[in-house]
């Protein structure tokens, strides 16, 4: 399936700071409902374990980004519709992390990012900028 221009692609991001407490997952599906949003970015997930994605009972698609610690994190959700669309994801760190959508008349790339914050020690800061610059 391709996502169509004329249509509105609502796109919004949420700081999670979890995905593992319970109920979680159902409050996130319930806000992409009320919102009738179609792709939602979460920061600070802190999942771990290997990038990859699941269906919810909803038939949701959650996509989440490789991490080997739980910290940081990032991943998406996306309606059961738009996740007809969904032709690729890619994490490219445990903070960085695209999502490729088929649309017409061109495909849409979607990318999520959780930054250290300015207040974060110097070295993860440096270490950030300079893993991500290109």
């Amino acid at each position: 399936m391709k996502l169509n221009s004329r249509q509105q692609l609502k796109i919004a991001t949420w700081n999670v700071r979890t995905i593992n407490s319970p109920g979680k997952m159902e409050v996130l599906e319930s806000e992409l409902r009320r919102y009738n949003i179609n792709v939602m970015g979460l920061a600070e997930t802190k999942w771990k374990g290997k990038e990859g994605h699941y269906y919810t009972t909803e038939g949701n698609m959650v996509i989440h980004a490789e991490n080997n610690v739980r910290e940081c994190g990032v991943g998406f959700i996306v309606d059961s519709t738009s996740s007809k669309a969904v032709i690729g994801y890619e994490s490219v760190s445990n903070r960085v992390m695209a999502l490729r959508l088929a649309s017409s008349p061109m495909n849409v790339t979607i990318i999520q990012c959780y930054a250290p914050r300015l207040s974060m020690m110097r070295t993860t800061l440096k270490h950030f900028m300079r893993t991500h610059r290109n």
